[in-house]
């Protein structure tokens, strides 16, 4: 019983903390296909947004804000995420609300970051 309370004691304490861990930033991002397609996307930072070709191939673009003098700038890893283990093709830096920025990779993306929400 003493270690069903402990246990229980523990659980409440760590949501605690974690409701008090401050929320990631969201990215907002339009994301220029191959076909010409672009579809915006929503994200937090660090965290991945899948898009799936026409092919069928999906790649997943996690961006992570840089941290600087204005103006922001937001840095957007592109991965082949149908590889296994998944594959990083590279990366594009972007300065929010700026122009598209066209990805060295290959298959070619375009960003731009629209906004950073911070609430």
């Amino acid at each position: 019983m003493k270690v069903a309370f402990l246990l229980l004691l523990a659980s409440a304490a760590a949501a605690a903390v974690a409701y008090a861990a401050p929320r990631k930033p969201w990215v907002e991002m339009d994301i220029t296909l191959p076909s010409g397609e672009t579809p915006r996307v929503l994200v937090r930072e660090d965290e991945g947004a899948l898009v799936r070709l026409t092919s069928g191939i999906r790649f997943g673009f996690v961006p992570s804000i840089r941290q600087g003098p204005a103006p922001l700038h937001v840095v957007v890893a592109i991965w082949d995420v149908d590889t296994e283990p998944n594959n990083r093709l590279g990366e594009v830096e972007a300065v929010v609300g700026g122009d598209r920025v066209q990805s060295k990779t290959s298959p070619s993306f375009g960003l731009r970051v629209t906004r950073v929400i911070r609430k």
